[in-house]
C-alpha cells in the first residue's frame, strides 16, 4: 500500500512533519477526523487493544505496527481497559518515530481520549521526561495541521490541560508554543483551582508569565484562593512580581478567601521576608504599605513578630508614617518582644520614627516590658530598660507593673520545685471574681489543676474559666491524670463534662488521649448516670475536629476494655464514620494493594499484562507511590520512579493537594526523599497542598522530627534541591528551635540531673584511678642507702610523662565532679555553659589517662620487649580519637553523604 510506504520511509520528512499528511492520506481518514472532533472528551466503547500492538507500542517497533495496519488498519483503533490507545502508549515511553508512524496512518487518534480523559498530546505532556515532551511538541503541530482544537484545549480528569502540564514540568518552550497555539488554555483553571500562570509563577517561569500577562483575560488564580504574585512573592521572584506589577497592580492586594487569615501578597512577602519582593511591590504602590489585613494587624507588626528588619527599614523609607500599630492596640515592639526577636527591639529602639513605641500600651494596659518580662527574656529586658525614655511605673490593665510581672513569672518557675507536703500549698485563693466578660482561666486554678492540688473555691463561677486553647479545669486535670481532683470538681459543677475546647474535645475524650483508662471510665459512668440530660448524651457521642468520639480513640489507642464498655453504654458510637472514612469498607486498585504490601514483583507483572493498570484511589486521590512513601518501601518508591508507566505519579496530588514529596517528608524518610529528588527532569518542587503549604512545611511534629538527624538530612535535601526556599527551612527550623528550648526550660531541672549525675559518676571514676596510679608507681620504691621511698624508674623521661599526665587527669577529673556540686538546677543558659565546658575538660582528661596508662606501662616493658611497650602506646593514643570518631560516626556520615550542601545549623537544637 501506498499510505504504509510512505509513513515508515526512513525519514518521514517534510511531508509528514513540516506539511503534515499528504492529502491524499487525509482524506482516507477525514471521516475518523470528524467523528474525532464530534466526540473529544467523550468515552465510547473501542475493541480491546491487539497484544502484539501493545507490545509494538511499548517497544516502539514502528515496523511492526505499520505491517499490522497495512492488513488491518482498524488494528490502530484498539484500547486498554483503561481506554489507552496504541498512540498513549506510546506517548508514555517516548517513542517519537512509532507516533509519527501512527499519526501519518490515522490521524483521528489525536483526539482519542482515555478512561483519565486525556489525549495523547496531554499524556506527552504530563509525562515530563525530556523525551516525551518533544513528542508533545511535534503532536501539537500535527493537531494544528489538523485543525484539532479540541483535541489541544482537553482537560483531564484533575481539569489539567496540556498547558497545565507542560508549565508543571517546567518546559517554557511547550508551553510558549501551546498559549500560541491555542490562547484559550490560559482562561482555564483545574479542578485546585490553578491557572496556567499561577503554575508559571510557582515554576519561577520568567518568559511565561510575560506571555500570558499580554492575554487580558488570562486566568492568575492558584490553590488555596492564592493568585500568581502570590506564588512570586513565595518563591522571592522580583522579576515575576514586576511583570505582575506592571500588568495587574490591584493582584498586590487580593486576600486569601475567607476560610484564612487574610494574606495579601505583600503581607506574604513581609511575613517571609522578601525584601526585593517587597521592594518592587512598595515601588509600584507606595499605599501598599499602609495596608492592615482582616484581623486588625499592621505590616510593621507582622515584621516585627518575625524579625525582618530590612523589611520595615524598606516600608519606613517608602511609607515613613506606615502605621505601627494593630487595632487592639498591639504595636511592632509588642510582637517583637512577644516572639523573642531581639535584633528587631534593637532596631526599633534606634529609630527615630519608631522610639517612642517604648511606653505604648495595648488594650490590656502592656508595655513591650511587660510582655518581655513575662516571657523571662533577660536580652529584650536589658535592651527597653536601656532605652533613655523607658517608663517602668506604667501598670496593665490588672494593675500590674513590668516589674511585678516579672517577680510573677519567676515566682511561678519556683513554684513547681516547693515541697509537695507543705499544707499551705494544698490550698490556693482565687485572685479576681469570674465574670461573664472574663472567661480566662483564672491563675490560681490553673495551677491547682496542672498540680492536682485541691481547690478552695470563694466563687464557684470560676471553674468556667478556659484556657487560650479552649480547656477547662477540668480537660487539664484530666490531661495531668489527677483522680481526687476530677472528682471534686465534677461535684461542684457536673456541666464541665459538656465542655468543648478548641479542638472539639470534651472531658471524655481529652481522658482517653491521655490514655487515662480509669478516668475515661469514671467520666463515662458519671455520664450515664445522667443519660437523661441531652447535654450529656451529646457529650458522649461527640465527635472532635477530625470526626472522631470516643470509640474511634479508645479502639485507636489499644484500650479493649474501654472500648467494649463504650459499646456497651451508648452504641451509637459505633455507627459514626470519622473524616477519614474510617469503619466503612472500601476498594483499593490492585498496584495500590501491592504499594501498600511492597509487592515490586506483582506491580511489575501487573504492569506488565496491563501498562494502564489503575494507579489512583478515587476516595483519597491517592495513588500507588503516596501508599508505598506512606509505608516506607523503599524498593517500590524506586520502582516506580523507574517505570516509564508510573514516574508520572510523582506529581500527582491527592484529595489534600499532597504529592509524594509532601508524605516523604511529613514521614521524614531522607532515602525516599533522596530519591524523589533525584528525579529533577519531573519533580515539582513548588507544588502546593489545599492549604497553599509546600512539602517542607507539612510535618504536624516537627518539634520530635527536629532532634533526629532524619530531619535534619531531609531540610539539608530540600535546602540543595530549592535554594530559593532557604528562608522558609530557615524560619521552620527557627520557629522548631524556639519550640525545643521551650520545652528544655520546662524540664531544666530533670536535665540538669540527668547530666550532672552522669558526669559526676565518671569524672569521679577517673579521679579514682588516676589517684591510685599515683602511689602504685611503674618499678615501684627505692630501698637502697640514701634513696630509700623514692620511684626507682625516676630518671625516666617515660616515668615523668606518666607522673605529668597522671597528675592532669586527676585534677581535671575532680574539677568536673566538684563543677557537678555547685550546678545551679534551673538555668538553661548555665547548664549549656556547663555542658560545654565539663565536656572539654572530660575529654582532656580521658586523653590524660590514657596517656598515662601507655607511659606508665613503656616505663616497665621498654628494656625488655620494646615492640609491645610501642603498640601499647599506639592503642591507648588512638582509643580517645577512636571513641570521637564512633560516637560521631552518624554525623560524618551524614557529611560526606551530603558533601557541601551539609548545614551544621539544622542539626543543632539546643
Amino acid at each position: 500500500m501506498a499510505i504504509g510506504t510512505a509513513a515508515t520511509s526512513n525519514n518521514l520528512g517534510e511531508s509528514s512533519i513540516d506539511k503534515c499528511v499528504p492529502e491524499a492520506k487525509v482524506i482516507s481518514d477525514t471521516a475518523g477526523l470528524e467523528e474525532s472532533k464530534d466526540n473529544v472528551g467523550s468515552s465510547t466503547s473501542s475493541p480491546a487493544i491487539d497484544p502484539e500492538c501493545l507490545k509494538a507500542a511499548i517497544s516502539g517497533d514502528a515496523t511492526s505496527m505499520h505491517d499490522m495496519a497495512s492488513q488491518d488498519p482498524n488494528v490502530l483503533l484498539g484500547t486498554t481497559a483503561a481506554g489507552n490507545t496504541c498512540l498513549h502508549i506510546s506517548c508514555t515511553q517516548g517513542h517519537e518515530e512509532f507516533c509519527k508512524t501512527v499519526v501519518v496512518l490515522k490521524p483521528s487518534l489525536l483526539a482519542a481520549v482515555n478512561a483519565h480523559n486525556e489525549t495523547p498530546l496531554i499524556t506527552a505532556a504530563k509525562h515530563g521526561s525530556r523525551a516525551s515532551l518533544s513528542l508533545a511538541s511535534l503532536l501539537l503541530k500535527f493537531c494544528q495541521c489538523h485543525q484539532l482544537s479540541e483535541a489541544i484545549t482537553q482537560k483531564d480528569k484533575k481539569g489539567c490541560n496540556a498547558l497545565h502540564h507542560a508549565i508543571r514540568s517546567g518546559d517554557s518552550k511547550l508551553a510558549l508554543e501551546l498559549i500560541k497555539a491555542e490562547p484559550a488554555l490560559s482562561r482555564v483553571p483545574n479542578n485546585d483551582q490553578e491557572s496556567p500562570m499561577f503554575i508559571a509563577a510557582v515554576r519561577n517561569l520568567t518568559d511565561v508569565v510575560g506571555r500570558l500577562l499580554e492575554i487580558s483575560d488570562a486566568a492568575h488564580g492558584g490553590s488555596g484562593k492564592q493568585n500568581a504574585l502570590h506564588a512570586a512573592v513565595r518563591n522571592g521572584n522580583p522579576d515575576i512580581a514586576k511583570r505582575i506589577m506592571e500588568v495587574h497592580p490591584w493582584m498586590a492586594r487580593e486576600e486569601i478567601g475567607d476560610d484564612k487569615p487574610a494574606a495579601t501578597p505583600m503581607w506574604r512577602a513581609v511575613n517571609d521576608g522578601k525584601i526585593d519582593v517587597v521592594t518592587v511591590l512598595l515601588k509600584y504602590d507606595p499605599s501598599l504599605g499602609y495596608l492592615m489585613n482582616r484581623e486588625g494587624s499592621s505590616l510593621l507588626c507582622t515584621a516585627g513578630r518575625n524579625g525582618h528588619v530590612a523589611v520595615a527599614r524598606e516600608l519606613l523609607k517608602h511609607c515613613p508614617d506606615t502605621p505601627y500599630c494593630s487595632e487592639t492596640g498591639w504595636t511592632c515592639l509588642h510582637a517583637a518582644a512577644y516572639t523573642d526577636r531581639i535584633e528587631f527591639v534593637r532596631f526599633v529602639l534606634g529609630s527615630e520614627q519608631l522610639r517612642h513605641l517604648v511606653n505604648i500600651q495595648d488594650k490590656y494596659g502592656r508595655t513591650a516590658l511587660h510582655l518581655a518580662a513575662e516571657k523571662l527574656n533577660s536580652r529584650i529586658i536589658s535592651a527597653l530598660l536601656l532605652h533613655q525614655g523607658i517608663d517602668v511605673t506604667l501598670i496593665s490593665n490588672n494593675g500590674q507593673t513590668a516589674t511585678s510581672v516579672l517577680t510573677a513569672a519567676l515566682a511561678s518557675r519556683k513554684d513547681k520545685d516547693k515541697d509537695k507536703d507543705d499544707d499551705i500549698n494544698a490550698f490556693w485563693i482565687p485572685d479576681s471574681k469570674a465574670t461573664a466578660d472574663s472567661p480566662g482561666m483564672d491563675r490560681g486554678l490553673l495551677e491547682a489543676a496542672t498540680s492536682g492540688k485541691k481547690p478552695a473555691l470563694h466563687d464557684p463561677g470560676l471553674l468556667l474559666g478556659r484556657t487560650v486553647q479552649g480547656n477547662t479545669c477540668l480537660h487539664i486535670a484530666l490531661v495531668h491524670g489527677h483522680e481526687e481532683f476530677c472528682k471534686d470538681i465534677l461535684k461542684l459543677d457536673p456541666s464541665l463534662l459538656c465542655t468543648v475546647n478548641a479542638e472539639g474535645e470534651t472531658p471524655l475524650l481529652a481522658a482517653i488521649e491521655s490514655d487515662n483508662v480509669y478516668l475515661a471510665s469514671f467520666l463515662l459512668s458519671h455520664c450515664c448516670r445522667r443519660h437523661d440530660d441531652l447535654d450529656m448524651r451529646e457529650a458522649m457521642v461527640r465527635q472532635d475536629k477530625q470526626g472522631c468520639n470516643a470509640l474511634h480513640h479508645a479502639i485507636r489507642r489499644g484500650h479493649r476494655k474501654l472500648a467494649l464498655e463504650l459499646i456497651e453504654k451508648e452504641p451509637a458510637l459505633t455507627k459514626a464514620v470519622n473524616k477519614h472514612d474510617e469503619s466503612r469498607t472500601s476498594g483499593d486498585p490492585l498496584l495500590c494493594t501491592a504499594a501498600y504490601r511492597g509487592h515490586v514483583g506483582v506491580a511489575t507483572e501487573l504492569l506488565k499484562h496491563c501498562p494502564d493498570a489503575p494507579f489512583l484511589d478515587e476516595k483519597d486521590g491517592t495513588t500507588c507511590l503516596h501508599t508505598a512513601v506512606e509505608q516506607g518501601h523503599i524498593k517500590f518508591v524506586e520502582f516506580v520512579l523507574q517505570s516509564k508507566e508510573l514516574r508520572k505519579l510523582i506529581n500527582m496530588r491527592d484529595s489534600d493537594g499532597e504529592t509524594a514529596l509532601h508524605y516523604a517528608i511529613r514521614k521524614c524518610h531522607p532515602k525516599i526523599v533522596s530519591l524523589l529528588l533525584q528525579c529533577k527532569a519531573q519533580l515539582d518542587l513548588t507544588m502546593l497542598d489545599s492549604n497553599g503549604n509546600p512539602p517542607i512545611w507539612v510535618p504536624d511534629d516537627a518539634t520530635d522530627h527536629a532532634k533526629t538527624l532524619n530531619w535534619g538530612e531531609v531540610s539539608m535535601r530540600m535546602l540543595k534541591a530549592d535554594p530559593q526556599d532557604k528562608g522558609e527551612i530557615y524560619n521552620l527550623i527557627k520557629t522548631i528551635k524556639d519550640q525545643v528550648t521551650e520545652k528544655a526550660r520546662k524540664d531544666i531541672r530533670t536535665l540538669t540531673q540527668t547530666y550532672t549525675s552522669n558526669t559526676s559518676l565518671v569524672a569521679i571514676l577517673l579521679a579514682t584511678i588516676t589517684f591510685a596510679a599515683a602511689f602504685t608507681l611503674p618499678g615501684g620504691y627505692s630501698n637502697d642507702a640514701g634513696s630509700e621511698g623514692l620511684p626507682i624508674m625516676g630518671r625516666k623521661l617515660a616515668f615523668q610523662a606518666f607522673l605529668i599526665s597522671d597528675t592532669l587527669a586527676m585534677c581535671t577529673s575532680l574539677t568536673v565532679a566538684f563543677v557537678c556540686i555547685i550546678a545551679r538546677w534551673e538555668d538553661l543558659e548555665f547548664l549549656l555553659y556547663y555542658r560545654s565546658f565539663t565536656k572539654k575538660l572530660m575529654w582532656f582528661a580521658y586523653f590524660a589517662t590514657t596517656t598515662s596508662f601507655a607511659t606508665g606501662l613503656y616505663t616497665v616493658l621498654a628494656p625488655h620487649l620494646p615492640w609491645l611497650a610501642i603498640a601499647i602506646c599506639v592503642v591507648s593514643v588512638l582509643v580517645p580519637i577512636l571513641t570521637k570518631l564512633i560516637g560521631e560516626w552518624p554525623v560524618l556520615k551524614l557529611r560526606i553523604r551530603l558533601l557541601g550542601s551539609f548545614e551544621s545549623d539544622l542539626i543543632d537544637m539546643v
